[in-house]
């Protein structure tokens, strides 16, 4: 279990000596790895705690968000948790309408997630969420290194293979995206950005669409403000990509977090040479594959498509990557057409991927 510090707001007692708490989230060393310092406001904490122990929690982060083209403020629900031994107390829910009731105080007036199989279904039945839609991914080999060293023993095999699946790779990246070098910049540092030609994509990337999370200048840096990440610019600066590398199982996978276009013809082309950068730094770090998750029919999702990734089917996916959503302010307009919406995994997943610890609550 996790210990709290004193303070916060008493909510609601509940059975078993179970109390409902908002905590500060600055003074709980449990998420010092999360969405602190926020352009958009801190995050609203919401913990279940007995005897001076966390035994369940769910954050909220807010996000400035467009709806029907209005600037208005949405919030990510985030951090689920709850201690096996304490469910059946109507924790669920009950956190739930507590942070709600604390957001809707905030002036948040939707409320998105992307939830994983345990909290989807409660989620969608029994707290009032609605579902808009599956972001789907789509992959593309890279250098399946980690398989090839699980399986081919003799390092002069292994050797052989790593290049001859790498020249493929490469060949296969180079006949969807074409011959010759693009000209390209890249940057370690979202802070090292141009500020005005990130704040003129940003403002055009997403100009087409009704609904989405704005990816202001301030929201935009601190989001991937973690050193991990890298990003690489067209020289004409109509598109830019944002990669990581993930850890995961011993593998190494590289990401596309989000790719910002400028709406021109021109920019599908750029955006489609720079996914082709990033695989080779993501060759260069023997990442066996290439993912990226963006909706269906958008610009994002055209790039991917163009540069060779296949789209993986629905019934082959460990998890779906489902987003719910729930209208708080009870807008007269209906949010859950997902075609007028704009969202990446990556405005969801606002805990970086290395070397932060997670909250577990075990």
């Amino acid at each position: 279990m996790v210990m709290h510090t004193s303070g916060g707001t008493f909510c609601k007692a509940l059975d078993k000596g179970v109390e409902l708490w908002l905590l500060d989230p600055h003074t709980e060393p449990c998420l010092s790895h999360a969405p602190l310092g926020s352009p958009a406001g801190p995050p609203v904490f919401v913990a279940a705690i007995k005897d001076g122990q966390i035994v369940g929690k769910v954050v909220y982060l807010p996000v400035p968000i467009l709806l029907d083209r209005a600037r208005a403020l949405g919030a990510i629900c985030m951090d689920l948790e709850i201690l096996p031994a304490f469910r059946g107390l109507k924790l669920f829910r009950t956190m739930l309408a507590v942070g709600e009731k604390a957001c809707s105080d905030l002036g948040i007036c939707i409320i998105l997630g992307l939830p994983n199989g345990n909290s989807y279904l409660p989620g969608v039945k029994r707290a009032g969420f609605q579902l808009m839609g599956v972001l789907p991914f789509r992959v593309k080999p890279v250098t399946l290194d980690s398989f090839i060293r699980q399986y081919i023993p003799v390092a002069f095999l292994a050797a052989a293979c790593r290049v001859a699946v790498s020249s493929f790779s490469a060949l296969y990246t180079r006949l969807f995206c074409g011959f010759g070098r693009p000209r390209f910049s890249l940057v370690q540092s979202a802070a090292d950005l141009d500020v005005d030609g990130l704040t003129s994509l940003l403002e055009q990337a997403d100009r087409d669409v009704s609904n989405s999370i704005v990816r202001t200048y301030d929201y935009f840096v601190w989001r991937y403000r973690h050193p991990a990440y890298f990003f690489l610019s067209a020289a004409g600066g109509d598109a830019l990509l944002v990669g990581c590398c993930l850890q995961k199982e011993g593998r190494s996978i590289g990401f596309i977090c989000d790719i910002l276009l400028d709406g021109s013809s021109k920019s599908l082309n750029s955006g489609k040479r720079l996914v082709q950068e990033a695989e080779r730094i993501f060759r260069t770090r023997r990442a066996d594959l290439c993912i990226g998750l963006f909706q269906t029919g958008t610009p994002r999702s055209a790039v991917l498509k163009k540069a060779g990734f296949l789209r993986v089917p629905d019934r082959f996916m460990e998890r779906k990557m489902w987003v719910i959503f729930k209208d708080i302010a009870h807008a007269e307009n209906p949010l859950q057409d997902f075609s007028q919406w704009s969202l990446t995994v990556s405005d969801f997943d606002v805990t970086p991927y290395y070397d932060y610890e997670e909250m577990v609550l075990d």
